[in-house]
């Protein structure tokens, strides 16, 4: 007798195996889900996206012709664009499809309105499996007031909304610093090439080297008499070599140059004194550069 219950028993648990679980093994369609946006907010012409996700079993196909299709959906709603995307997961497929919707309803108030429900076909050997997609509840806004509110038989219009200005501070006083710097640069190059007749300077060297700039080696005796006529206008009187000391004393800034300075010296003596009227390309060009570098001392530039 124990024996017989307990095979009862064992029977029961099988058969509450098989109809309890097995049929959630076999459902085609594991997971559905409507994804969509905030219910509320819109007014007309808005979009209103969606989102319906499907995973399947293996060889579960969806029929095309069950995805609605592009236009109106009733007086106030057009489906605007569909997109299907399938996926492959470990055990079946994923299935994507999104709608746009597009309203073209204008209330007086705010109103609840729905996106109509439609179901999703599929397919597997021959069968055909259904998917319901419900409706979606939203709520439409007007696009003014109930009461329309007139002033001297005009409607009123709100103001729009003045924007918030930037602060432009930073950048105002960036551009004052820049054009300062600009002006100051300006003012300190036309100093440097003379263009300010009102103000006095020193160009004794360069007329020696504007003057330098047109002779050959040839013209030595021009190129240094040049020379000698921009120390002696510095000196504010005839400059010999003896006297360098007493030139550096009362012109410092010269005094950087002393050595090019006592070689001209020298080079002029051999000139004038000795009899050598000849120098070669390079005593030409020194005496060039000793004109330039005093043109930069006498304007402040080294």
């Amino acid at each position: 007798m124990m024996d017989l219950g307990f095979r009862l028993f064992r029977f029961w648990l099988i058969l509450l195996a098989m109809t309890g679980c097995s049929p959630n093994l076999q459902e085609p369609i594991t997971r559905f889900e409507l994804q969509a946006p905030k219910p509320y907010g819109y007014v007309i012409g808005d979009e209103i996206h969606h989102r319906i996700v499907v995973e399947t079993r293996q060889q579960l196909d969806v029929i095309q012709g069950s995805i609605p299709a592009i236009g109106e959906r009733n007086r106030w709603l057009n489906l605007k664009a569909t997109k299907l995307t399938t996926q492959a997961t470990d055990d079946g497929k994923r299935y994507l499809l999104e709608l746009t919707y597009q309203v073209f309803y204008s209330p007086l108030e705010v109103k609840m309105l729905k996106t109509p429900a439609f179901t999703l076909y599929f397919q597997q050997n021959g069968n055909k499996i259904e998917q319901a997609v419900p409706e979606w509840y939203f709520t439409l806004s007007p696009l003014h007031e109930l009461a329309i509110r007139k002033e001297e038989g005009k409607i009123y219009l709100r103001p729009d909304a003045q924007p918030e200005l930037i602060d432009t501070s930073s950048y105002k006083n960036g551009i004052s610093i820049t054009l300062a710097i600009f002006a100051a640069s300006g003012f300190y190059l036309a100093y440097c090439f003379g263009l300010f007749p009102w103000v006095k300077q020193r160009k004794h060297f360069k007329n020696a080297c504007k003057k330098i700039s047109g002779l050959t080696r040839q013209q030595l005796n021009q190129a240094l008499t040049a020379i000698h006529q921009a120390i002696n206008d510095t000196y504010s009187k005839p400059l010999f070599k003896h006297g360098l000391a007493d030139f550096y004393s009362q012109h410092p800034e010269f005094k950087q140059l002393a050595d090019q300075i006592d070689w001209f010296y020298t080079f002029s003596d051999r000139y004038f004194f000795t009899g050598r009227t000849y120098c070669t390309e390079g005593e030409f060009s020194q005496l060039k550069s000793l004109c330039l570098d005093c043109r930069k001392i006498e304007r402040g530039g080294v």
